[in-house]
């Protein structure tokens, strides 16, 4: 896996934990906790991903230019899968994708009071200010 030109965008936590904490006031019912936010998300000018389950799994790239190191995900090289075997999972060099995120839940910490919790972590991260 590998990426070009690597950014981030996010928001801004504690102004979301607040904006959050005033809707499930107003609409005590109206909030699902099972409901996930997208909070960053990563995107990039190019992006080579590959994955196989299998210890046999090969490919091989065409590369335009030789003899320097070159990032296999820069979409302006006009890299190419050339061949494959075995691969269940391929992109490469492929632009407009955002292929990482950060994803959060909006939880009740106590009676009262409900924070932001980073999905699939344990302790909540109160966001509030």
């Amino acid at each position: 896996m590998e990426s070009f030109r690597l950014r981030s965008i996010s928001f801004d936590l504690p102004s979301l934990g607040k904006s959050l904490r005033t809707y499930v006031t107003d609409n005590p019912d109206s909030w699902d906790r099972h409901w996930v936010l997208v909070t960053k998300k990563f995107t990039t000018d190019g992006f080579t991903f590959v994955l196989s389950g299998s210890a046999m799994a090969a490919l091989e790239l065409d590369v335009p230019v030789s003899g320097i190191p070159v990032n296999i995900a820069d979409t302006t090289l006009g890299i190419n899968l050339s061949s494959e075997h075995l691969l269940d999972m391929r992109v490469v060099a492929q632009g407009g994708i955002e292929p990482y995120f950060v994803v959060h839940k909006f939880l009740p910490k106590t009676a009262n009071k409900w924070a932001l919790q980073k999905y699939a972590q344990k302790d909540i991260y109160d966001f509030f200010g």
